[in-house]
């Protein structure tokens, strides 16, 4: 039998406590950390998912002409994507810097094309926008008019 004495090694008791102390401490900020990290990371990839699907709407109804006065909406279900839901406008387009209505810029078209799902407890959405001028052969295309 092994005698302990006075200079030997180990942990003292509060040595132990206080370990224990600060592991309980520590991990639960450093796994409120790591989930804080996840959610942020799962939000980002639907930003981009959101952001490429809007962009291929967009690029899809200005391709097809299929661009009508009035809102249009859908969803991707098709995709394989049914929690996000989309929603596309045309609206005139009047330059924002210029100090007199210009002629010119009367017949541009803003089509913007809005991705929406929902994030958590909250609604989240991604909008891409560009500028159509109507189309000289089919003037009825990007002009709002059926």
């Amino acid at each position: 039998m092994k005698h302990q004495h006075p200079g030997s090694q180990g942990f003292t008791l509060i040595e132990v406590l206080a370990a224990l102390l600060l592991i309980g401490i520590v991990l639960p900020v450093a796994m409120q950390g790591v989930s804080i990290a996840t959610r942020t990371a799962t939000l980002a990839r639907q930003k981009s998912e959101a952001a490429s699907m809007a962009q291929s709407k967009l690029n899809e109804l200005l391709a097809s002409g299929n661009v009508e006065s009035g809102p249009q909406a859908g969803d991707f279900a098709e995709d394989g994507a049914p929690e996000f839901s989309w929603k596309a406008t045309i609206d005139p387009w009047s330059d924002p810097n210029a100090l007199v209505a210009n002629s010119s810029t009367a017949t541009i078209n803003q089509i913007s094309v809005t991705v929406i799902w929902r994030f958590g407890t909250q609604d989240r959405s991604v909008m891409v926008s560009t500028l159509v001028y109507p189309n000289s052969n089919n003037p009825s295309v990007f002009s709002g008019s059926k």
